[in-house]
């Protein structure tokens, strides 16, 4: 599996974003394997972050006060810099 999990994320992210409440749900036999989602929300943003067992990660957020998608990505499992280019983006704004 990735380095890049669920576990990766409540050590990494989620720890460092108080402001925020999360929300973790475990699905089978997704379209690329077993699923992990992480749902967050807080300061007027949320949105989700996919983990699949075969390594693809999607990334969705979105500004509510503005009305508007910050991001929103399918990553293959051998993007490992995009990956890490978009938890940064999701960092940055979770910790701002």
């Amino acid at each position: 599996m990735n380095h890049k999990d669920i576990n990766w994320f409540k050590k990494n992210v989620e720890c460092n974003s108080s402001e925020f409440e999360f929300k973790y749900s475990f699905f089978e036999n997704g379209d690329f394997g077993n699923l992990n989602r992480v749902e967050f929300e807080g300061k007027g943003k949320g949105g989700n972050i996919d983990f699949w067992d075969e390594g693809w990660m999607e990334i969705h957020m979105y500004d509510y006060s503005k009305d508007k998608e910050i991001l929103h990505v399918l990553l293959e499992p051998n993007q490992e810099f995009e990956k890490d280019r978009a938890i940064e983006i999701i960092k940055n704004i979770l910790q701002e």
